[in-house]
């Protein structure tokens, strides 16, 4: 097989959506399968989620997970360059429905070591042997995984997780892992029950079985952590009351994150995360009030009775792993999983044809299984995108609509959306009158509703909108979120509006006058330009 047919394999090669349908293909004599997610929008896992265990210890895992969700300057050490992503790609896993946004480099070479002393937060690897050397480093978190410790600087003062919801995840992780059924071991001097094929068969399903707990009792302390953001976010407003909800989780809210270390480490965890990247996006779905695996395990949750864990010492993870109901009903896979292979034989110069031969033999597929919603569901998610890619793109979109008759779940609303914003405007006005889809139709809608500002498209509001009269803070605070700025902190308006109000007394009695809002608008509008047009002439 020549590198230019495997990049082809590579790069064309359909993901099955989340539910029973793999997609397998061949490199040679070698086949790979792409199982499909646990859950819509979650990550694929194929790699040990335990392996971290086996090199620290549970307060160590905490440890380690406390800074790399509190955005720390993390660097991963072993003289194993394997081990060194996989346990990087753990944390990751760990901390869903967190995202990392920072820099990743799961192996810096020799001469990319000065690396570490960059600023801001990232998470790096680096080969064992240089330890002493980045250990010099200023503010690093330096993680030995083959010795299985954690080195903090000591200039940092880093919070760690409360007591009561750390120790809730100890006591879960030993009843429930600890427990797991011993792996069979295939000796050379005792004859074994089982074929070599029959065991690595065993061990797949025993490791798939231990992923499956580890996730769901790391969303559980992710859903115990952070449960209580929604009582505080305000959809209708785009509003997040963070000063609430820290007083909420008994910490003292401040408007400068630099006090934060005032604070004892367990009062300080919330305030350290809360001025995270990874918090604001996560931030951002619930104001958006997102449909995802952890509002369905949230919800999971309250049905059994922790609606407040702030105020009730009983955990999700002590709730659900003590009741006799299900643990892990929504991350469970199906055990019957349907398989495609693709066909090995096409020229990669041809993928129009390739797809079209695909395309087929789906649609042939899903003639014979309509009472099969899981597996119908997933041929029409590769059907329509299929469609889409052989340039039938409304038969396409006509497709993947169908979606929501049999498994709204999956139905890929950005794809969707990325593939409308490519058509011209006659395109999209037949698209819109040929189907009626409630769905389809509020994706166009919202399409053109940004298209129409043009290049001010994150400046909702115009200059005849803005108060003709001065403004109070509440109005200062209504004007700022159809700004849709991001800024949803009413901490970080009102500090705004304090700035723009100098010299005047009581916060609530003070008054902005209209021409410095319209300054402050006029100047945002042209740093966004800047913004977007130095990234068109300097980004790739």
């Amino acid at each position: 097989m020549t590198l230019q047919t495997y990049a082809f394999r590579l790069a064309t090669t359909p993901v099955p959506p989340s539910g029973t349908l793999a997609v397998a293909f061949h490199l040679d004599d070698i086949t790979v399968t792409l199982s499909p997610a646990l859950t819509p929008g979650r990550p694929v896992v194929d790699f040990p989620l335990s392996l971290p265990f086996n090199f620290f210890s549970i307060d160590k895992i905490l440890e380690i997970f406390t800074c790399v969700i509190t955005q720390q300057r993390v660097v991963f050490a072993s003289c194993n360059y394997a081990l060194i992503t996989l346990v990087m790609e753990s944390f990751l896993y760990y901390m869903l429905p967190f995202k990392w946004y920072g820099t990743y480099v799961p192996i810096l070479t020799t001469n990319m070591l000065d690396f570490v002393g960059a600023p801001g937060y990232f998470l790096m690897g680096v080969n064992g042997r240089h330890k002493e050397t980045i250990s010099e480093t200023e503010g690093l978190v330096v993680v030995d995984i083959d010795e299985g410790t954690v080195e903090i600087c000591q200039s940092l003062d880093l919070p760690s997780l409360p007591d009561e919801v750390a120790q809730d995840f100890k006591t879960t992780y030993t009843n429930i892992i600890k427990n797991q059924n011993q792996q069979p071991v295939i000796s050379p001097d005792k004859p074994s029950p089982l074929s070599y094929e029959d065991f690595k068969k065993t061990i797949a399903k025993n490791e798939n079985e231990v992923n499956q707990k580890i996730q769901n009792i790391f969303l559980d302390l992710m859903v115990d952590l952070f449960r209580d953001v929604s009582q505080f976010c305000h959809p209708n407003e785009n509003l997040f009351k963070k000063s609430k909800f820290l007083e909420c989780k008994g910490e003292k809210p401040t408007r400068d994150a630099s006090q934060a270390s005032q604070f004892s480490q367990a009062s300080g965890f919330f305030t350290t995360v809360c001025e995270t990247d990874l918090f604001k996006k996560f931030l951002n779905d619930r104001l958006k009030e997102k449909k995802d695996y952890w509002t369905e395990r949230h919800q999971l949750t309250d049905v059994h009775g922790v609606r407040n864990p702030s105020k009730n010492k009983s955990s999700s993870l002590q709730k659900l792993s003590s009741s006799n109901a299900p643990l892990y009903p929504l991350l469970s896979r199906s055990p019957c999983l349907e398989e495609y292979t693709l066909p090995s034989q096409f020229d990669h110069k041809d993928l129009t044809s390739f797809y079209q031969f695909i395309k087929e033999e789906l649609e042939g597929r899903l003639a014979v299984c309509a009472n099969r919603t899981s597996l119908s569901a997933s041929y029409y998610y590769l059907i329509g995108l299929l469609r889409v890619a052989i340039g039938l793109t409304h038969e396409g979109l006509a497709t993947l609509n169908q979606l929501t008759a049999h498994d709204n779940r999956i139905y890929p609303k950005e794809i969707i959306e990325k593939i409308i914003r490519l058509l011209n405007k006659d395109e999209r006005n037949k698209l819109k009158n040929k189907y009626q889809s409630k769905q389809l139709q509020a994706i166009i809608a919202n399409i053109e509703k940004t298209s129409d500002s043009g290049h001010h498209h994150h400046v909702i509001m115009e200059f005849d909108e803005i108060p003709q009269n001065d403004v109070d803070i509440i109005h200062f605070q209504q004007c700022i979120r159809r700004l849709q700025l991001g800024l949803i902190d009413i901490d970080t308006i009102e500090s705004l509006f304090a700035s723009l109000t100098i010299g005047q007394n009581h916060l609530h009695a003070r008054r902005t006058m209209k021409s410095s809002v319209r300054k402050f608008v006029k100047f945002l509008e042209l740093n966004l330009i800047q913004m977007k047009t130095y990234s068109k002439s300097h980004l790739p």
